[in-house]
């Protein structure tokens, strides 16, 4: 049976989980509440086509010398407040993170990424890595974020003034935080199905990747803890020779492919009325703070779900879901089992508060929601 789990149909796409990017910055004590709510932030281009180049801009490296992206310092520098250069940390965190997951062309070359050690399977393999983290870690949803989508835009304008380029004529504010909506939304979606699964999803991520997950999450950590603030926003704002040409490697087409693929997920949850967001405006600088609703218990969103992303893959791929066969797979693994199979991985859960009285998987409640 864990030779047909590990056999699946092999599927690219994405790097780091979105739930493991927030068990990253927490471990990191990147956990202000603007670091985390920017911690996913760069992905939400990857839904709309003519958003590519945007995509793929911002993942792009800007130095070999570096780990953060292109758009990282210009975010801080248009900063006009505290808050929103936390906010510029976080979104750096995102970029910084994901190199020890898909690679760096200096710090993380050839196979050294957790992508690569892990067989190649970018989608699969970071979904697994959601699982160990929202067990062995803090991988869970934060209750709501917030978005800058305006500052953002002034990144893009001052980042075009140095360059010559025009990303900013490309971005649309307005767009990008309803996008932003769809990638929180199949996020919760996500820690929904993990909970869902049990012991037989931890099982199987388990069995599938926590060698190299032991090996790259803590070099995420310590990558991100790394960053600081950078300073004030009058900081003088870097620059590394000529930035204009984009260097974006097969790994970062095939992310976009497969993000864009679960923010579709997230926004037909939407759609359905499944999750419901709530939105606050502030008036003094436009940023929207979201906090999503569930209007159907676990089973019920956790079944949309797997239908979604099972649609979803199969018309942008034309490969069915692995991730949904994962999930569907009755394996019907104990705790007995893991104890007696993975000692070590039992001692993690039982260390944890995981196990109770009864020998049973704990369900975890996230601790803000």
């Amino acid at each position: 049976m864990v030779l047909m789990l590990l056999c699946v149909t092999v599927q690219p796409a994405m790097a780091w989980g979105g739930l493991t990017h927030y068990s990253i910055d927490r471990d990191a004590d990147k956990d202000s509440y603007e670091e985390m709510s920017a911690a996913n932030a760069p992905d939400a281009f990857a839904i709309r086509e003519e958003d590519k180049d945007l995509y793929l801009f911002v993942h792009s490296e800007y130095s070999n010398q570096v780990l953060y992206g292109k758009l990282d310092y210009p975010l801080i520098f248009v900063a006009n407040n505290d808050a929103q250069e936390r906010w510029g940390t976080g979104w750096m965190t995102h970029i910084t993170a994901d190199r020890s997951a898909h690679g760096h062309s200096t710090y993380y070359p050839d196979d050294d990424c957790f992508y690569k050690a892990a067989g190649g399977n970018m989608m699969v393999s970071a979904f697994g890595s959601d699982v160990l983290s929202h067990w062995y870690h803090e991988g869970y949803c934060p209750s709501n974020v917030i978005v800058n989508q305006y500052q953002l835009e002034e990144a893009f304008e001052q980042y075009d003034s140095i360059h010559s380029t025009n990303y900013a004529d490309d971005y649309d504010p307005d767009q990008y935080e309803a996008d932003y909506t769809s990638l929180i939304a199949v996020t919760w979606a996500d820690e929904a199905a993990i909970i869902a699964g049990g012991t037989d999803l931890l099982a199987w991520a388990y069995l599938g990747y926590h060698e190299e997950y032991d090996t790259y999450y803590p070099q995420a950590v310590e990558d991100v803890e790394d960053l600081d603030s950078h300073g004030s926003s009058l900081l003088s704002l870097p620059q590394y020779g000529s930035s204009a040409s984009l260097n974006v490697s097969d790994t970062e087409e095939e992310h976009a492919t497969m993000v864009k693929i679960k923010m579709e997920v997230g926004r037909r949850l939407i759609d359905e009325g499944l999750l419901t967001p709530h939105k606050e405006v502030d008036a003094d600088t436009g940023a929207v703070t979201i906090s999503i609703g569930q209007t159907v218990d676990n089973e019920e969103l956790v079944k949309a779900y797997k239908q979604y992303l099972g649609e979803s893959t199969e018309r942008h791929t034309g490969e069915k879901s692995t991730i949904v066969d994962v999930i569907d797979d009755n394996r019907s693994v104990t705790i007995d089992d893991i104890k007696r199979d993975h000692p070590d991985l039992y001692q993690k859960l039982d260390e944890k508060g995981w196990v109770n009285e009864t020998g049973e998987l704990v369900e975890k409640i996230p601790h803000d929601r």
